[in-house]
């Protein structure tokens, strides 16, 4: 298997993996949704909490490249060392939704 199919079956089994163990218990439930063709990967929650509708993305990932891109995390997940551990290069993990020094002093 090459590292970029190697890729997509890490992130697409780790966030099933996760949305099949978290099960929340307020009326809520998640769901991993994947697109390995166009490589997105989210965990989704979605259901009735306390009368109200919810739906959110908690987590997600795109493949570009030869690159992983975390774009969103709202748990408190430390998904990069989980790719790792996955065997994903770190240098091929990207946090994209943390800014960098470059593109601070260029919004500056």
């Amino acid at each position: 298997m090459d590292r970029m199919n190697q890729y997509h079956a890490a992130v697409g089994q780790l966030i099933w993996q996760y949305a099949t163990e978290w099960q929340p218990r307020d009326g809520t439930r998640l769901e991993a949704v994947t697109d390995g063709e166009h490589g997105h990967y989210l965990i989704v929650r979605f259901g009735w909490k306390e009368g109200r509708f919810v739906h959110a993305c908690l987590v997600h990932f795109t493949i570009r490249g030869r690159e992983v891109h975390l774009l969103k995390n709202d748990t408190e997940i430390e998904w990069d060392r989980e790719l790792i551990d996955r065997g994903i290069a770190p240098e091929d993990i990207v946090l994209a939704f943390r800014q960098t020094a470059d593109q601070q002093a260029a919004s500056t």
